[in-house]
């Protein structure tokens, strides 16, 4: 929840559009590229390190100045999250309610491509989870 909201700050609209409505899987280089992180480590070993480094420089800071400075970047980025969450979470509930949620999950379990037809809770949702 939420990806709506910090997305296009984090990675900017275009970026954001593109995954979210794509859903695609980003590595470690792309995700650095699209700056949905700081940092990339070659194996799962230096990534750990690299993060116990930052989390120690983070820790040894002035208490007070990272408090602050948390809050304050925090409350800039929740500046319109509530009305995120709920546009969100009702997107979520109308796409949970759908014939094109049942498909796709029949389509996972059944290993083929998604047939979509694009009916929304209202629509013919007769259909059933394959076995």
């Amino acid at each position: 929840m939420g990806a709506s909201h910090f997305l296009p700050i984090v990675a900017g609209p275009e970026t954001a559009h593109r995954l979210l409505f794509s859903g695609g899987i980003v590595g470690g280089a792309d995700a650095k590229e699209m700056r949905l992180v700081s940092q990339v480590e070659e194996t799962g070993e230096e990534a750990l390190e690299a993060a116990l480094e930052l989390a120690h420089s983070m820790a040894n800071a002035a208490p007070l100045a990272v408090g602050t400075c948390v809050s304050t970047l925090r409350a800039q980025q929740n500046l319109g999250l509530e009305a995120a969450l709920l546009r969100e979470a009702s997107s979520q509930a109308a796409c949970y309610a759908s014939s094109d949620f049942i498909e796709g999950l029949n389509a996972i379990v059944e290993k083929r491509a998604p047939v979509f037809v694009g009916e929304s809770e209202g629509g013919d949702d007769s259909s059933t989870l394959a076995a």
